[in-house]
Order: structure tokens, then sequence, then C-alpha cells
């Protein structure tokens, strides 16, 4: 019971904020103080994140991002089942050697009576963050591995400094969010405990009393080193111990490549699609134009040609009516024109070639001008 927060009433302020609820029932809930995270280097061998170190700064972007977003607690990162409980309460304080430790402060229900017992007889003491940094920059160059998250899974920056060699470490500057508090068996960063009565520091006075006494309240504290355990080893392909977070970026990376890839030989492929067909557009433009100027040649010709036959029909019509004394129709037709020169042929053919004009009282035929016997003898095209 040592560990449980005695709950003061700036911590239940707190949980009141965070709830929601104005009304909480404090007899519900059991509360704990960690330390979450410090700027000491991150112990977890199976990952880049290998001796990284937070920023102070960091740390309290932490803090401050607490106020208007939620943080869950849950047991080993494990997402996929429900919140076991809300942090509701962190604050950055100084620790031993210059160091800084980002406290939390952590609620859950009292009927969760198996964590409780461990969590008490210290089975469960460790806790990790999940968070994530918009920067994390090479120690030797500032190479920052977030413009290329994929760089992670080689642990090599481009300037071929190897994360893990020669003292090489990510730095960690300005948090982009903090999703989750875990309860794990080992936590990844340093000191990350559930912390005794002794030690807590948020919303208690506890710590105050001892840095007024002139003593370094650190020092008076034990907080014993961690390290992480991979669960489940990959490796790269140098043979490092691979996280699984690293695993699947380099997997979504691989996926991306090969999408682009297809892409890009579909739009060549398309482009080539494209120009084909540009190319066949121009040459039935060209036949179209080259067609349509025939067609207007012929018209013309044709026009023409009917202009010089219908002249010639017309005269020949004319001298027809005149020399079978048939009526001449006004406007006639082509067909109507024919039509008469066949039936002034039926007369005129009676006439002999160069008769000669009889008087009127004789009974001879009188002679033909030249111009009318040739229309007698004038062929219709039909």
């Amino acid at each position: 019971m040592a560990k449980r927060l005695e709950l003061t009433e700036k911590h239940k302020e707190a949980i009141r904020a965070v709830a929601g609820d104005p009304d909480m029932d404090f007899s519900k809930i059991v509360a704990f103080e960690s330390v979450a995270a410090s700027t000491r280097p991150i112990s977890q061998r199976s990952s880049p994140y290998n001796g990284a170190q937070m920023t102070e700064a960091y740390l309290r972007q932490m803090s401050a991002h607490l106020k208007s977003n939620p943080v869950t607690l849950q047991v080993m990162h494990d997402d996929y089942t429900l919140p076991t409980g809300r942090v509701f309460m962190a604050d950055v304080f100084a620790a031993e050697a210059g160091h800084w430790d980002l406290n939390a402060a952590f609620y859950l229900l009292a009927t969760e009576t198996a964590l409780l017992e461990k969590i008490d007889t210290s089975i469960i003491d460790e806790v990790s963050v999940g968070t994530l940094p918009k920067h994390a920059f090479c120690s030797q160059c500032e190479f920052d591995y977030m413009t290329e998250p994929y760089r992670l899974y080689y642990r090599e920056c481009p300037n071929e400094h190897e994360l893990g060699k020669d003292g090489v470490h990510l730095r960690l500057t300005e948090m982009s969010t903090w999703t989750e508090l875990s309860l794990v068996n080992r936590g990844a960063s340093s000191k990350a405990k559930i912390l005794g009565a002794a030690k807590q520091r948020l919303g208690t006075e506890t710590y105050q009393r001892l840095a007024a006494s002139g003593a370094e309240p650190d020092l008076a504290f034990l907080f014993s080193a961690v390290t992480l355990a991979p669960q489940k080893p990959e490796t790269n392909p140098k043979g490092d111990v691979m996280d699984p977070t690293l695993l699947e970026l380099a997997a979504t990376k691989g996926r991306l490549e090969s999408e682009n890839k297809t892409l890009a030989a579909e739009l060549t492929s398309s482009k080539a699609a494209l120009e084909t067909a540009n190319t066949q557009i121009t040459e039935l433009n060209t036949k179209l134009v080259a067609a349509s100027t025939a067609t207007v040649q012929e018209v013309e010709t044709l026009k023409a040609s009917q202009a010089t036959f219908t002249t010639f029909l017309t005269a020949q019509y004319k001298s027809a009516c005149v020399a079978a004394n048939l009526t001449e129709i006004p406007n006639a037709t082509p067909e109507q024109m024919i039509a008469a020169i066949d039936e002034a042929k039926i007369v005129l053919a009676a006439v002999p070639r160069g008769g000669v004009t009889k008087p009127a009282d004789s009974n001879e035929p009188a002679a033909v001008p030249a111009q009318l016997a040739q229309a007698a003898h004038y062929k219709s095209p039909r």
C-alpha cells in the first residue's frame, strides 16, 4: 500500500480535469506516481533508440501535452485492448548529474485487484512511455533521421555514422505526440519506475521538504537502471536485433517503393499510348482535309458540267418546240425538255435532209433548216 498516492486536493483537481467529471467518486480509483521518462540514455538494446537521449525541452513538451490531450494507461503497450487507466498529472524535475525526470501520476479502478496487488508488491514496478519525436538527430553529425525514417532500419545515417558504435546515438528533440504510459516488465527509459510514497513529488510536500533541508533529493533515492529484453527478436541485414515498429516501417517503405515503380511504369505506358493516339489523330486530320479538298473540286467540276449540259439542252428544247410546233413549258425540267425533244423527233424524222421549200399550195413538205435537222437527230443521254 506504500506506493499508492494519498490524494491531495491538487491530485483530485487534476483527476477531475482529465476525467471531465466534477463529481468524480475518488473511492472507486487508486492512483500511483512514476518516473515516466528522463534525459538519461535509453536502455533498449533491441532498437536503434538504444542510447538515445531526450532533451529537457522534450520532457517539458510531454508535460504540456498532457494538459490538453488524453494519455491512457495500458499494459505492455497493447493498444488492442481497452485502457487500464489514465495519466492525470505530469511535471519535470531536476535529477542527479544534471539530468531531468518526467514524473507522471496515473489512476486505475480500485476493482483491478490483480494489477493493484502486483504494483503494491513491486511485481510490477516499471513503466514505459509511448511517444514520437519530431526530430531524431545523429549525435555525430546532426542528421535528422525523421526526415528519412527508413534509415532507422539500417541504423546508419548518410554520413556512415552507425548508431550504437563509438558512442553514436540519437538525440530526441521536439515531441510530436505522447499517446500512452504502459505498465511493463522492463522499461526502456532508465529509472522509469513506480515510486513509493517517500519518492513521490507530484502534488505532495515530501520532495519539497527534502529540498528545503539542503539535501539533494535525488541522491537520497535509489533508482535501479533498467533494460528492455526483446520479446520476439528479429535481425536486419547487419545481424542487429530489430524493433518490430522499425520492421513495419521498413516493410511500408518497400511497399511504397514498389507502388512507386508500378505507377512510374503505368505513367510511361500512358504517355506512349497518348503519343500514338495524337499521331493517329494528326494523320486522320490530314486525310480529312485532303478528302474535303478533293470533294470540293469534284463538286465544282460537276457543277460546271451540269451548267454546260443545261445550256445545251435548253437550246435544243427551244429549237424542238419551234420545229414541232410544241408549247414551250416555262422553267421546264431536264426530264420535260428531253421528253419534248423525243416527241419532236417523231415529227422531224419525216423531213428529208436537204429538202427544198415548196409553195404553200404544194403537197410536198418544206425544207427544214440545218439547225433543226441536227436537233431532230440529237440522241438523248438517257
